[in-house]
């Protein structure tokens, strides 16, 4: 392992925003992670995944860790399930890719999303009506702070919208080596997602992972801007979830107002219809943006700034919190 200075972010971020940090290691073992806090004691640390869901708004003056930690395997199984062991510096799409190979189910609907193994978890990652804690066994991470190893188990990891136990309490504290899935030796589909279901529909082909895997790629390809062309973190705000009478009381005034059941009393609305009711769709600032197929991506055209970005989010925010009432919360990570 090599600690190196004044590292450049640009390539390490999807929003291909300019920014340093003082330090950088790229580590390949828990042992590794040891050594780079012991080496640096009184300097910051953050971990950093794929870069898919971070916004870096000025230089980090301390040492960020990225996971070099490989290895997918399967570790156990019966007559109904296996157990999926994957470190965390794979790329999630790799291990999305690796199950189904397997003729493993319930991971096929969070295919396509960017990012590395070890931030799954900590985001919650999920789409289509599936979540990471839907399918997780047990997350192994490192104690920055003391260097010891812990196993969290699903129940430990506290998850929620977009959210767990490493973006609230324990945030920043632990770095992710490994995580456990357990996956269905049964096909057993999640398709009711309307736009999902009527592909897969007019298709008329026989039902499999691969295939609604290979629908939602599409879907994915068609709204979603990929970042090798178009700097973006994938969806920058999380959608609202309100009680059941905010929503109407919203909806009387906003007939045309898309809402979802969440659990009892509660309404899921889609920020992007919020943004696209306030105007923001298409709208752009310099090279700082909001993306004309997909209102809940900010875009970066070239040459925005972490801050460029950051201050049409609050933007956006103010201008929809005026409108409706409504607080939108960043899904996007800020530094």
């Amino acid at each position: 392992m090599q600690i190196l200075e004044n590292f450049p972010l640009k390539n390490l971020n999807t929003l291909g925003v300019e920014a340093f940090s003082r330090y950088f290691a790229l580590v390949e073992s828990a042992e590794e992670v040891r050594a780079a806090i012991t080496s640096l004691p009184h300097a910051g640390v953050f971990v950093l995944g794929g870069g898919s869901n971070i916004v870096f708004t000025r230089d980090f003056d301390g040492l960020i860790l990225k996971s070099s930690l490989k290895g997918i395997r399967i570790s156990g199984s019966d007559e109904d399930h296996a157990l999926v062991e994957s470190y965390s510096g794979e790329e999630w799409q790799d291990l999305v890719e690796f199950c189904i190979s397997q003729d493993l189910f319930g991971i096929e609907n969070l295919t396509s999303i960017p990012g590395s193994v070890g931030a799954a978890p900590i985001q919650n990652i999920g789409a289509y009506g599936v979540e990471i804690k839907d399918l997780l066994q047990s997350v192994e991470a490192v104690d920055l702070t003391t260097g010891e190893t812990k196993i969290f188990s699903k129940s430990d990891c506290r998850f929620g919208y977009r959210n767990s136990i490493f973006k609230q309490e324990l945030k920043g504290r632990y770095f992710v080596t490994r995580i456990i899935l357990k996956l269905s030796k049964r096909p057993a589909f999640k398709i009711g997602y309307g736009e999902l279901q009527q592909k897969i529909a007019d298709l008329k082909e026989p039902l499999s992972a691969r295939l609604v895997a290979s629908v939602i790629n599409g879907i994915r390809a068609a709204k979603l801007p990929d970042p090798r062309e178009i700097g973006n973190c994938g969806s920058f705000f999380k959608n609202c979830v309100v009680t059941q009478d905010i929503y109407e009381t919203l909806k009387a005034e906003n007939p045309a107002l898309p809402g979802y059941p969440e659990k009892e009393g509660w309404v899921k609305i889609p920020s992007a219809w919020l943004i696209e009711a306030c105007g923001w769709k298409g709208y752009r600032s310099g090279d700082a943006a909001v993306y004309p197929k997909h209102a809940l991506i900010l875009v970066n055209y070239g040459n925005a700034t972490g801050a460029d970005i950051y201050r049409l989010s609050e933007e956006i925010i103010a201008a929809i919190h005026q409108r409706f009432g409504l607080l939108l919360e960043r899904e996007a990570q800020i530094v």
